[in-house]
């Protein structure tokens, strides 16, 4: 069913998965406010983890560590959808499992956390990009420096430190070559696809 390379996305019910669905809804303050003064209202937000899938067991994943988990857990188990690349070779599909592999222990950038927050409050871009450590991401980075690295995929953004599981859906659904394998059942009876 799932392929190394494979990107899951899944949705939490938490109040913090809440409010960064919020922010990811907004790109900055002024979209919010704009919003608010106009009444635009821009796209849902579904998703608020993401991962790669290594094989049809296992997945890895930023959760305060990068990690291996099981895809029951994280995919079967949860709201959950994931795309694949029908564009990428049996090659590239093992570089990006193997590239995924190299971050395995690595911490969690509260700090680009802090640089995605001022971005949102200011709409300077360059802050996410600058106000991060070395060497950690967060999970949906952490998925698109995978993909930069290994096959090039910039998901279309300038950094990889820009890129949100928002994007890295609304990107996989408009993006020829990109399909969906699985779909929970809870996600396809809330969403159209």
């Amino acid at each position: 069913m799932f392929l190394p390379g494979d990107i899951f996305l899944n949705d939490y019910d938490i109040f913090a998965a809440k409010v960064v669905k919020f922010v990811m809804k907004y790109p900055t303050i002024w979209h919010f406010l704009f919003g608010r003064l106009f009444g635009w209202r821009p796209d849902p937000v579904v998703f608020y983890h993401a991962g790669i899938i290594l094989n049809k067991n296992a997945v890895v994943e930023q959760q305060w560590k990068v990690r291996i988990a099981s895809v029951q857990r994280q995919i079967l188990d949860k709201p959950s959808i994931v795309f694949r690349n029908t564009k990428l070779t049996e090659k590239e599909r093992n570089r990006i499992a193997r590239e995924a592999l190299k971050h395995i222990g690595r911490k969690y950038d509260w700090v680009l956390i802090l640089g995605k927050l001022f971005t949102w409050l200011t709409g300077f871009v360059w802050l996410q990009r600058w106000i991060q450590l070395p060497r950690r991401e967060i999970c949906c980075s952490l998925v698109a420096k995978v993909y930069w690295d290994a096959v090039g995929e910039t998901f279309g953004k300038e950094s990889w430190h820009d890129v949100t599981t928002d994007d890295i859906d609304d990107y996989c659904r408009s993006k020829g070559g990109w399909r969906i394998v699985y779909i929970s059942p809870s996600i396809m009876a809330g969403m159209v696809c």
